[in-house]
């Protein structure tokens, strides 16, 4: 019908969206950027997880949000393509910039019907929440309604981060001293999570020594948040693990009520440089 809505899904690469999942449903994407002192690159398109990875030893680089330019072209691409509507789903705000980006950027646009969610989580922690308004657009629910949902699943998905270090996170202002030596000298690892409740930052979710037992608490802390939920899913993801296939499989193992158990694979390059290598992440969206 020609009054029907079109709905354009809109999200950021900090998201760890698969490839395939933003092809698929036909998504927008803004890509952060990786700065080197001599270069800059789009994340995944132009560098990847393991070519950051490899370039560590000579240097840890910086990260930026996208663009102000590439925020304007993602939206001005939506309008083109006959959308009358955008709904972006985006890394959290208290640890990104992309939010505000979007909403500043939207204000100039009043001949569409815009809402900006604030996953307060990054990663697949984002993802999972980008695939679930992309499935609700899908079915032709109503816009308001989809928008509703996604603000109200927010506050029911959580993500869980282990990392075999805390140097990158705390040389990148992500942590604080206190909790960068809680790691580095009484050799603790903590799991850390996005405050949900709050504006999306990081914070300590648990501290264990070792780190067998931070992967078991992590399960804990996942398995606490689905408690007896009728639906909810599961992500993973890792950071240039030699034991990821392992873990996943546990996982599997673990979850097996799960409504989905994805793998969003390796994080995505601007996440690396904050964790270093050796993260495992997991994800987990109450939905019943």
């Amino acid at each position: 019908m020609e009054n029907t809505p079109k709905i354009a899904l809109i999200t950021d690469s900090g998201t760890n969206t698969p490839a395939e999942v933003i092809e698929h449903y036909g998504i927008y994407c803004a890509y952060l950027s990786v700065n080197y002192s001599d270069a800059q690159y789009r994340e995944v398109v132009e560098i990847s997880t393991q070519e950051v990875y490899e370039r560590f030893e000579q240097e840890i680089p910086h990260t930026s949000t996208p663009s102000p330019q590439d925020v304007a072209a993602c939206i001005e691409q939506a309008i083109a393509d006959g959308n009358t509507h955008i709904l972006c789903v985006l890394t959290s705000s208290g640890l990104s910039s992309t939010c505000s980006l979007f909403e500043s950027a939207l204000v100039g646009h009043p001949e569409v019907t815009s809402h900006v969610v604030d996953t307060k989580s990054i990663g697949a922690g984002g993802g999972i929440g980008v695939i679930y308004a992309a499935e609700l657009i899908e079915q032709g629910l109503p816009f308001d309604e989809i928008c509703s949902i996604m603000d109200q699943t927010v506050l029911r998905s959580h993500v869980y981060f282990l990392v075999d270090t805390l140097d990158n996170l705390y040389k990148g202002g992500r942590i604080n001293k206190a909790v960068y030596s809680l790691g580095s000298i009484l050799n603790l690892k903590p799991v850390i999570t996005c405050h949900t409740a709050g504006a999306g930052n990081y914070i300590v979710a648990a501290k264990t020594r070792g780190r067998v037992k931070a992967l078991k608490k992590q399960i804990e802390l996942v398995k606490k948040d689905v408690g007896n939920a009728a639906r909810y899913r599961i992500g993973f993801a890792s950071g240039i693990t030699p034991d990821r296939a392992e873990l996943f499989a546990h996982v599997q193992d673990v979850f097996k009520g799960a409504e989905s158990i994805r793998d969003f694979g390796d994080v995505s390059p601007a996440l690396i440089t904050h964790t270093g290598p050796g993260l495992v992440g997991i994800t987990c969206q109450v939905l019943a």
